[in-house]
């Protein structure tokens, strides 16, 4: 459709596939209506001008979540006589209109609401089809300047409720015998850039009305919850019935093995990766002995080493008696998993120990303990109090810095 100013001679080009009621010269801001006999009329002049270049142009096309829209109508609105935002009307081939706002940079997808949803205000709160909404703003808003064409009398006055549920809003228009729902989620300023082809992008300013957060607390929950059931039920059915399993006892004499390597027995371990708990022992008495192990995998060949002091003193003096360390020790090498295995044990002692002729050996397989579960819980639950606390102090609270009914205002 082509129309020509009356005023300025500007034509204005557009496809249309709806028959429109209104149209605002993109030129000079001449508002024309139709008249009783479906013929243009001039009603008056917007005065509004905005000096930034806007990043989407009337008759521009777009494909958004593979649909192709043309842009029909532009409309500057304002707030409290210094807030502004830019509505974009798209319609498609089949004459289904959408709506585009955009307010510092960020961008929302707007239609209207179908009847069939169940919507209920309240003063506070909205609720469309189960999910609720929290009172954003309420005001009046008033017509800054228009583009285009529009099957609707753009000059009409309205009051306007947003409701916000981030990434979703839902609003409710209402004029003097009748209201109109739209509801919209956030859109990325890539999917705009994408569709339109834009080379300009107005910056974006602040936290959005409805931009998501980058972390979702309910949706971390659910995570984490999942992650830790699984993990629960993994470790009690993998180790369904398994008990904790010597698998070495050996007596090792101290005077012939000092400083020489005995090799035990091969042992098998079958299950869930557990630690191997070695416990030594002997009669040392103002002495020490100590005890090097080697877990060797006998069919990766990969070695594990650890060693364990054990040393007991004791004595008189001042007038009481004292004692230090202790005769037996234990000690964990950690995460052993199944395999064939076998320890290389290479005692040694105090050169001039009298005592401990024999030095005591055992090792056993234990049962995986819930350690690590509760510490996985436990660094869970720190992400998601500190994802909270990022959130609300950085998302959150900016968001509704300029709402009237911010529930963050002491």
């Amino acid at each position: 459709m082509t129309l020509s100013c009356f005023h300025c001679d500007t034509d204005t080009t557009v496809d249309l596939t709806f028959e429109p009621t209104f149209f605002v010269c993109p030129n000079c801001q001449s508002v024309y209506g139709k008249d009783s006999d479906a013929e243009w009329r001039v009603k008056h002049k917007l005065k509004g001008e905005i000096t930034q270049e806007l990043p989407l142009q009337l008759g521009q096309k777009g494909t958004i979540y593979g649909v192709t829209y043309t842009i029909t109508g532009i409309l500057v609105k304002s707030s409290y006589s210094y807030y502004h935002w830019v509505e974009y009307v798209l319609v498609d081939d089949a004459a289904n209109f959408r709506y585009l706002s955009e307010s510092q940079g960020h961008w929302i997808w707007m239609q209207k609401v179908p009847e069939s949803d169940q919507v209920n205000f309240e003063i506070y709160t909205a609720d469309c089809n189960g999910e609720t909404f929290d009172l954003y703003d309420n005001s009046t808003p008033k017509l800054f300047m228009a583009h285009g064409y529009f099957d609707y009398d753009i000059q009409k006055k309205y009051s306007l409720r947003e409701y916000i549920n981030p990434p979703h809003l839902l609003s409710k228009e209402e004029y003097n015998n009748y209201e109109v729902h739209f509801k919209g989620e956030h859109i990325s300023r890539r999917n705009i850039k994408k569709a339109f082809n834009c080379s300009v992008m107005p910056p974006k300013i602040g936290v959005g009305i409805v931009q998501p957060p980058v972390f979702s607390f309910q949706k971390a929950i659910i995570v984490f919850a999942s992650v830790g059931i699984l993990m629960l039920f993994t470790l009690f059915f993998s180790n369904l019935g398994r008990n904790e399993a010597q698998i070495v006892s050996i007596d090792l004499p101290m005077d012939k093995a000092q400083g020489s390597t005995l090799n035990t027995p091969s042992f098998t371990l079958e299950g869930m990766a557990a630690s191997l708990k070695i416990d030594v022992s002997t009669n040392v008495d103002n002495s020490w002995a100590s005890l090097e192990v080697a877990l060797i995998n006998e069919i990766t060949q990969d070695e594990v080493y650890a060693n364990k002091d054990v040393e007991y003193y004791h004595g008189y003096e001042g007038g009481e008696n004292w004692t230090e360390g202790s005769t037996s020790e234990s000690f964990t090498i950690c995460g052993v998993g199944p395999g064939k295995y076998h320890l290389a044990l290479t005692p040694s002692k105090e050169s001039d120990m009298s005592n401990g002729d024999k030095m005591y050996v055992t090792a056993q397989w234990e049962v995986p303990t819930l350690r690590n579960f509760l510490m996985t819980l436990l660094f869970m639950g720190i992400a998601l109090v500190g994802g909270y606390y990022l959130n609300l102090m950085f998302l959150e609270k900016p968001r509704w810095q300029d709402s009237d009914y911010s529930p963050y205002e002491e």
